[in-house]
């Protein structure tokens, strides 16, 4: 149990870090890479199956990503990569509940 706070504190500090590199709207819209990165967790340590409907909403949110930010990529570089880390860091949080729920 100490492991979810852990994990779930590191997400919460690097995106309050990046939030200070960024506005908060392009923050906000980074933060749908949190649904992906769950999904991607699933599928390689979970052995869930990935369904035909789930690869067409990851595409998309990579292009408009892109789209978004390459215009403005040197000033808010920094600020981008911290705040993806953060998304990571909370999917393996999502993860390691998801593991610890289904030892009980």
């Amino acid at each position: 149990m100490p492991l979810i706070g852990v994990v779930n504190g590191t997400g919460t500090l690097l995106n309050w870090k990046g939030l200070a590199y960024l506005d908060p709207t392009l923050a906000l819209f980074l933060w749908r890479f949190r649904p992906v990165n769950a999904i991607l967790l699933g599928v390689i340590f979970l052995q869930e199956g990935l369904r035909l409907v789930e690869p067409l909403p990851v595409a998309l949110i990579i292009v408009l990503s892109f789209f978004t930010v390459s215009p403005k990529w040197q000033p808010i570089s920094t600020g981008v990569l911290v705040t993806l880390l953060a998304c990571k860091k909370m999917s393996r949080t999502m993860y390691v509940v998801n593991e610890m729920v289904s030892k009980y």
